[in-house]
This record gives C-alpha cells, structure tokens and sequence, in this order.
C-alpha cells in the first residue's frame, strides 16, 4: 500500500517525474557546453574550489553565457565564453573601501564539453521559471557536476508542467540519450 502512495504521489508531480525520466540517463553532447571552474572565498579568506555550467537557452532569446550572481552580486551575462572569465573576474574585483585583500570570486579557468562526450544526468533542479540539468562526467570519478544546461523559461512553469515537450525539445537540441541507456 505504501509503495501505492508512493507511486500515486510521484504520478501526480509532472515536474518530479520529469526530473526522474532524466536523472541518471547518459547523454551524448549535440552542441558544446561550458563550465568555469572558480574559487569561492568566504569572510576569512578560506576558498573553496567550484565549477558551474555558463550555458543558458531559452525559447525565444536564443542562447547565452551566465554566471549565477553570489555574496549579492547581480548575476554575470555574455556572448562568449572565454569573455566570462574577465567578466566574472572584473564582477568580483576588490573593492578599494574593502579591508580583505583577495577576490570574492577568482575564476579559474573555463572548461569546453564538446560534441560527443557522453555525460550523466546526475540531478534535475526545477525553480519557478528556470530547468537545470546537472550533468557528471562518468570518467573522471567524482560525483560533483562537471557542467550543467539550464533552461530559462520567459514565465513561471505551469502547476501541470505543461511546457515538458517544448522544454524536452530544447535540450535534445544540446543532447541526446545514449542508446541502451
């Protein structure tokens, strides 16, 4: 009976089921992805190494470049991607009524997916008006996300998550699942 709920509960959220239908699926790149690697210090100065997927579509502006704004900064738009580093950079620069003597942010270097990498969705994040598929590299052993697609919906998701086609339509233009997968 419990595994009944369960499955009537899971049934009824269009948008965990899609979430679901994806995670875990190996994907083949159609299209390039990029991931900048960054350091992230905190008040003290201790930094911790991370990596975020910059590649942002949507389904009438097209595609582009964002780094998702931190330690209330706007968030970080472009057209090129080996341009976000000295955005990213200039975004987070010390600022001269600033005590610390470091970089809130200091991008590292930017990472190119390319064209027939196969990659596995580890995760799925649904927000309001926003997709993101969270995909690791199954060949390098760690289990943080190498990059991500995200998906920028021009209004907030439907309750019924009536836009899943034309959602589904546009990563498959960035992906396709891997045969047997």
């Amino acid at each position: 009976m419990a595994s009944t709920l369960a499955a009537l509960s899971a049934a009824s959220n269009p948008k965990e089921d899609f979430a679901s239908s994806w995670e875990g699926q190996t994907v083949v790149l159609k299209r390039p992805l990029y991931t900048i690697a960054y350091r992230e210090r905190g008040l003290f100065g201790n930094g911790t190494d991370k990596r975020d997927g910059l590649v942002v579509v949507t389904p009438f502006v097209g595609t582009y470049f964002q780094f998702d704004g931190r330690q209330s900064k706007d968030d970080v738009r472009g057209d090129d991607p080996q341009g976000m580093m000295d955005a990213v950079r200039a975004a987070y620069a010390k600022d001269a009524l600033e005590p610390r003597t470091y970089a809130k942010v200091e991008p590292i270097v930017i990472t190119l997916y390319s064209p027939r990498v196969q990659l596995v969705v580890s995760s799925v994040r649904i927000d309001r008006d926003r997709l993101r598929l969270f995909l690791t590299d199954p060949t390098d052993g760690e289990l943080t996300a190498a990059t991500s697609l995200t998906v920028q919906w021009p209004t907030p998701f439907s309750r019924s998550f009536s836009e899943r086609r034309a959602i589904e339509t546009i990563i498959r233009q960035y992906v396709q699942l891997r045969e047997g997968s």
